[in-house]
């Protein structure tokens, strides 16, 4: 009998706790969150995010992962966010088994654009030489990245069947296949995509479709983009002759650190071509080629 009372008595101090403890958690989310649960009933993601750091902080992981898993069916990304969340521990705990519980679920199955990039950011990529350390592993999380709509997982793919990974990266050479990745990330608004169909198509002498895909790297901030546009405006061959917009788009790429845009904008103020003649200029824009890596106009920039 006194047994059985002991557990009766021992149960009612775990409910009372309990409830005091589903108190407090939940004062504390409305004196944090505010009163209404935006998370819930209007998929406002910052109520949900403050919902999970309150729930973390107040070590209630029932709630906690009950505001994550809201948070995450409100899009895709925000397997990312929450990840990124306990990879800096911003206002939580910084917690790796997390980070990598919601970069491969975004990844694997929940469409999320940018978790397989992450993942190869993280985990494969030596940190002193910045090369893939496992390359098939990176394709395949890179092509997943692809389906998941992520323009720079498709750039990568189309890379890896690029000249670049001929015999290098383990996938088969396959121009056509290549051209294709990059029209996908080019439509995915990535610059990187849009700036090697420009490059692909000016080496075809396909200028239309060169200047087309080179302009819409260059609005993204691409200096290849830029560059190309320049070299289109300016060269003879491609009867787009036009020194001014090829001197406005060499000094675009050149401000992006694309070397030998800086060496044609040195050309052009030594001769005075689609500008002024400045030879301080001039100097000025070689010496900037050479330290970006034009070592064949370091002696010019050094008269």
């Amino acid at each position: 009998m006194k047994i059985f009372r002991k557990s009766i008595f021992t149960c009612a101090l775990f409910l009372l706790a309990t409830n005091l403890h589903a108190n407090n958690i939940n004062q504390e989310l409305q004196n944090q969150c505010g009163a209404i649960d935006r998370c819930t009933q209007e998929k406002v993601g910052e109520d949900c995010l403050c919902r999970v750091i309150v729930a973390e902080n107040a070590h209630d992981p029932k709630i906690q992962s009950l505001y994550e898993k809201k948070f995450i069916s409100i899009e895709p990304k925000n397997y990312s966010l929450l990840a990124t969340l306990y990879r800096e521990g911003n206002q939580v705990k910084k917690n790796p088994q997390k980070v990598k519980e919601f970069l491969k679920t975004g990844c694997l199955k929940g469409n999320d654009p940018f978790a397989c990039n992450t993942i190869v950011e993280l985990y494969f990529v030596d940190s002193k030489t910045g090369y893939f350390t496992d390359k098939n592993k990176v394709y395949k999380l890179f092509s997943q990245g692809c389906k998941n709509k992520s323009g720079f997982s498709c750039f990568w793919v189309g890379r890896f069947h690029d000249n670049q990974g001929r015999g290098v990266w383990g996938q088969k050479y396959d121009e056509k296949l290549a051209t294709n990745y990059y029209k996908k990330s080019c439509d995915y608004q990535e610059a990187f995509g849009c700036g090697q169909l420009a490059a692909k198509y000016i080496a075809k002498n396909k200028v239309v479709d060169s200047e087309k895909y080179a302009s819409m790297a260059c609005k993204q901030k691409s200096a290849t983009g830029c560059y190309i546009l320049g070299k289109i405006y300016y060269a003879k061959q491609y009867k787009k002759q036009n020194y001014a917009k090829a001197y406005n788009f060499f000094k675009q790429a050149c401000e992006l650190e694309e070397e030998y845009s800086c060496g044609m904008l040195g050309y052009m103020h030594k001769e005075g071509v689609g500008t002024s003649k400045d030879s301080s200029l001039s100097k000025m824009y070689f010496k900037k080629a050479c330290k970006l890596g034009a070592n064949e106009l370091c002696d010019i920039s050094s008269k």
